[in-house]
């Protein structure tokens, strides 16, 4: 009895010791693509602009919208696409905090298209498209924080869009927590296929 319960738990030690090293490097990997994410950016001119949503209040979100106006002016797309719905603790949609906050930057509210429906990073995507394919749109330019750059490619490639990616750096205070969600959050895809 002894023996048996010796290899029992040498066998669970062995399985846990497994699980462990498969999850360290699981989230190296996935800490990797997401740097290697951040290396990209918007060189072509394209049918529309797309801002996914955040935390309003959050700087991570106006840092996406100041590049988006950035490149509007610029002359790199006619329209913006912001997408988002509104949270428990938002006193709007994310969209139309978005929408009103490049107004105010000077993009005329008919250039700005609205997708209120979105609760997470792929319907973002999945909800934007409906309206790319409305307007007859072809390609976007997607601007968000460096850090999620990684899992906004691969949700645009889900749902079909053609795309370039422009990265916006960090606010000072987040180093850490926005890259260390997005790794969970690609761990999370590779283990259930969906982000």
């Amino acid at each position: 009895m002894k023996e048996l319960m010796r290899i029992l738990l040498i066998g669970i030690i062995g399985v846990a010791a497994a699980v462990a090293v498969g999850m360290a490097v699981l989230f190296i990997s996935s800490f990797a693509l997401i740097k290697l994410g951040e290396k990209t950016e918007a060189a072509e001119k394209a049918d529309c602009i797309l801002v996914p949503g955040a935390r309003i209040g959050g700087r991570a979100l106006d840092f996406r919208l100041n590049m988006a106006s950035e490149l509007y002016d610029a002359g790199y797309a006619p329209y913006i696409i912001v997408s988002g719905a509104q949270g428990e603790d938002e006193p709007t949609t994310e969209a139309r905090y978005m929408a009103d906050y490049l107004t105010d930057k000077g993009v005329p509210e008919e250039n700005i298209l609205l997708e209120e429906a979105a609760v997470s990073t792929y319907e973002n995507f999945l909800f934007s498209k409906a309206i790319m394919d409305q307007q007859g749109f072809k390609d976007a330019i997607i601007v968000s924080n460096d850090y999620h750059c990684y899992r906004c490619g691969k949700m645009a490639e889900l749902v079909g869009i053609s795309f370039q990616i422009q990265p916006v750096q960090k606010p000072k205070g987040i180093y850490t927590k926005g890259p260390f969600r997005e790794t969970l959050a690609v761990m999370w895809y590779y283990f259930l296929g969906k982000f």
